[in-house]
Parts: structure tokens; sequence; C-alpha cells
């Protein structure tokens, strides 16, 4: 099971990071979620539909599987076998959660965390995010944001009918 962390400019500033290799970490998974933003691009790639989750709202995704063991999209050497892959998948090792207060915190997945040098820093000499790190955290709250406007299209879709 995956373990989560958050990042911390105190507990993490020395910290170092592996980027992810391939799609590994997808390679059982059957559906993911999607968003409005990316329909018109992985419409010709993907098999679209709704399912309806714990939180008793149905969400916008794409089949990736057949029931089975294994995501037809990555093959056995953890290479996505499209085009386009769906951006929930595209900012791991990293993703968005809430925090106690509900505010929205960047993590990272534990297994990425690294003390080789060759591992990339998550701060910079400044103290600041590195700009790669940066760069993820923007690309993960466009997200953040078009996932509000996607659940709203969704509910609009349920209550319709």
């Amino acid at each position: 099971m995956d373990s989560w962390t958050v990042i911390s400019r105190t507990e993490h500033k020395e910290s170092r990071w592996l980027p992810r290799q391939g799609y590994d970490f997808a390679a059982k998974l059957q559906v993911v979620e999607l968003l409005v933003a990316e329909i018109s691009t992985l419409l010709p790639y993907y098999t679209f539909g709704f399912t309806k989750e714990a939180d008793e709202k149905y969400h916008l995704i794409a089949l990736l599987g057949l029931g089975g063991e294994r995501n037809l999209y990555v093959n056995l050497e953890g290479k996505w076998l499209c085009e386009f892959v769906p951006s929930a998948l595209r900012g791991y090792p990293f993703r968005l959660a809430n925090a106690e207060d509900e505010t929205r915190v960047l993590c990272i997945n534990e297994s990425h965390l690294s003390e080789e040098t060759e591992a990339t820093p998550l701060f910079d000499d400044e103290s600041s995010l590195a700009p790669d790190i940066v760069e993820t955290l923007n690309f993960l709250q466009n997200c953040d944001i078009n996932q509000k406007k996607t659940q709203l299209a969704c509910d609009v879709l349920a209550e319709a009918g």
C-alpha cells in the first residue's frame, strides 16, 4: 500500500526524490478518474464511464482494464501504451491532499524519497521548492480546479437522470 507524506520545508529541506520511471505504479488500476478538460484529447483512446463512489457521487472515469489483474494500458516494462496519459496519473509521485484544516497540501509517495546524491532536491538553496516541483505543484493545482468543475458536471448529469 502506498504511503504518502506532506512535503514540509522544515522536515524536507535537505530531502531528495526519485522521479517515476514509467507507470508501474498504475499497472493494476482498472479505472482512473478523468477531468472534463481532457475529454477531447482522451476520447479517441479510452472508454469513458461513470462510477458511483462511497461518497454517493458519480465520477467520470476511463476504463483501463477488464476486471483482471492488469491495466491494459501499461506493458510489462511499465511503459504507457497510449499516446495520452490521463492527468490523474501524470503528477505521480506527487499529489495534493487535504490537511486537517481542509487546505490542500503537496504530498509525495514516500517510496520516492531518497538520500542518493544523484536524486533530485525537493528544495533549492533558498529553501524554496525546486523549479520542477513548482511546475508539478502548478499542474496539480490546475487539475484540482478542473476536478471541481468535473464533479459539478457529474452532479448536474446525475440530477438530470
